[in-house]
């Protein structure tokens, strides 16, 4: 129930609290170390992150979010639908963005999918497990960073998660 997830919560760091160590990121280790690391559907995913980032971040943290966005891209598409990772530099932040060809996310949800416990209305709880605190933990981190995080989503095309963290040198 919500009780135990609140434990799962306080347990693993709060809710999207970044009390890790920040350290330089470079070359969008972070967003490779997810794709590279021992997902059984990783060959569904490709990845750009060729340009070479820099600032301070929680490594793990952000590791964290893209691994919950891929593993969230993964669970709502259907079985040979890609899901694409890229990382780049803009102006000011260093982007991330998740995006699959999934079930997609109702207009009247999109608002509320950052919020805990929040299930979109066409998520079938028998085919995806889940209790809802994934993407509240995402925007914590984010926000714990100076960042931003959101979601562009059309139902049965699929969603693209963005998130945007500033360049804050050491």
């Amino acid at each position: 129930g919500r009780r135990g997830a609140e434990r799962w919560v306080r347990r693993r760091g709060g809710e999207g609290k970044a009390a890790g160590r920040r350290g330089r990121v470079w070359g969008g280790a972070g967003v490779r170390s997810v794709a590279e690391g021992g997902w059984a559907e990783k060959w569904r995913m490709t990845l750009d992150a060729r340009e070479r980032l820099s600032g301070s971040l929680d490594r793990r943290r952000i590791e964290q979010v893209v691994d919950t966005l891929v593993e969230n891209g993964i669970k709502y598409s259907d079985d040979l639908s890609p899901v694409e990772v890229n990382a780049w530099r803009s102006e000011n932040d260093i982007r991330i963005s998740v995006r699959d060809h999934g079930i997609g996310i109702p207009v009247t949800d999109v608002p509320h999918v950052f919020e805990r416990f929040h299930r979109a209305a066409n998520v079938d709880a028998r085919r995806y497990a889940g209790i809802g605190l994934g993407l509240y933990i995402c925007r914590g981190i984010a926000h714990e960073h100076g960042g931003r995080i959101w979601v562009e989503s059309t139902v049965g095309e699929g969603s693209t998660f963005h998130v945007a963290l500033p360049v804050v040198e050491e």
